[in-house]
């Protein structure tokens, strides 16, 4: 299996995880679980440009710079702010906002896998 491919795995089992937590009413764990699940995601993107930054901001540039009409490139942005929030700032989600987060990941992962499945 490539490296793309790992990540796009562990994208979804990282969006996976989410929802179990959700359903266990642990929404900040389940926002944090989102941002890293799209982050591995970005990153198998920007394997297929040979592109490997470092750091989260990094990533969500250079996903903008190269695949903004492709898939929502702020999500991971919005995402990284949350889970920030939520793990330093003691910030809590509501229930219907997580679902519209599992919503809008499953949907870049599987945008993700469409353009990785085309190249």
């Amino acid at each position: 299996m490539s490296e793309v491919q790992e990540r796009l795995q562990t994208a979804r089992r990282r969006v996976e995880a989410a929802q179990c937590l959700h359903r266990n009413e642990f929404e900040s764990d389940a926002i944090n679980r989102l941002c890293f699940g799209v982050l591995e995601s970005a990153r198998a993107l920007l394997l297929l440009r040979d592109l490997t930054p470092k750091t989260h901001k990094g990533t969500g540039m250079k996903l903008g710079q190269h695949f903004r009409n492709d898939v929502d490139v702020g999500l991971l942005t919005k995402l990284r702010q949350n889970r920030e929030e939520a793990d330093y700032d003691l910030w809590k989600s509501s229930s219907d906002e997580v679902e519209m987060w599992l919503e809008r990941a499953d949907e870049f992962v599987d945008a993700s896998a469409h353009i990785v499945g085309r190249e």
